[in-house]
């Protein structure tokens, strides 16, 4: 656990077994959420789009203006497969599998915006035959347009 790391205790008002119990929760640092973006080559802005936020919003959990609560946490592993131990606490590996990472590389290395890669993305969750029949479409598009 880094030592940057905010915890918070606070009281619950559930009285279990004739007791107040107290819960501790960790404030994720901002720094990590910019790790995930940085690691996938996405500005803030497309960050932010494709879970239904702003750029400011993004931009002030990075600077720790912002608290990630469980459900925003919830939504950057979701969104983007990080492991949820290591949003938390930083140990462990970023990403729960390579997919993403993967993707990170091919829109680098192609420039592809946001939109370009959840399409991509789309794509190869496609059936075999779902993905031959775009590639069948997206073939006669090309060799209409080349006609033009």
């Amino acid at each position: 656990m880094d030592t940057s790391e905010n915890i918070r205790v606070f009281l619950s008002d559930k009285i279990e077994d004739n007791r107040i119990t107290c819960e501790v929760s960790r404030v994720i640092n901002g720094e990590r959420v910019r790790a995930v973006r940085k690691q996938l080559g996405l500005s803030q802005t497309e960050f932010a789009a494709r879970m239904g936020m702003t750029q400011g919003y993004v931009t002030n959990i990075e600077r720790n203006i912002r608290e990630v609560n469980s459900r925003l946490a919830k939504l950057i592993c979701d969104t983007y497969s990080v492991s949820e131990t290591w949003l938390v606490s930083g140990e462990g590996d970023m990403f729960q599998d390579n997919e993403h990472l993967m993707l990170a590389n091919l829109m680098k290395k192609h420039k592809l915006n946001s939109a370009e890669a959840a399409l991509m993305e789309a794509f190869f969750k496609l059936t075999a035959i779902q993905r031959e029949a775009a590639m069948i479409y997206l073939y006669r598009l090309l060799k209409q347009r080349r006609r033009m």
